[in-house]
């Protein structure tokens, strides 16, 4: 049998003006596992900017409702995520 793997990622940097202070930055990341055993973890490029460690984000990534970056208010129902 022959193994291989893989390894890139991407760094990049956004900046936060003063009013994010004392608040939480999430980044979506993603464990994936398929039948033959490969495993990855996959980061997305979207972010959630909440009030505190306290405030988790509520919608799935990309479905926050207009330019809010909280999470907080969903484009739909189906996007909330579960235990909200």
């Amino acid at each position: 049998s022959t193994e291989w793997s893989m390894s890139e990622e991407t760094v990049f940097s956004i900046e936060l003006d003063d009013s994010a202070k004392g608040k939480a930055l999430w980044q979506w990341v993603f464990d994936i596992s398929d039948p033959y055993s490969n495993n990855i973890r996959a980061k997305a490029n979207d972010f959630a900017l909440t009030e505190g460690r306290h405030v988790l984000p509520r919608c799935q990534p990309g479905y926050s409702e207009g330019d809010s970056i909280d999470y907080q208010r969903c484009t739909s129902n189906d996007r909330i995520l579960p235990g909200f």
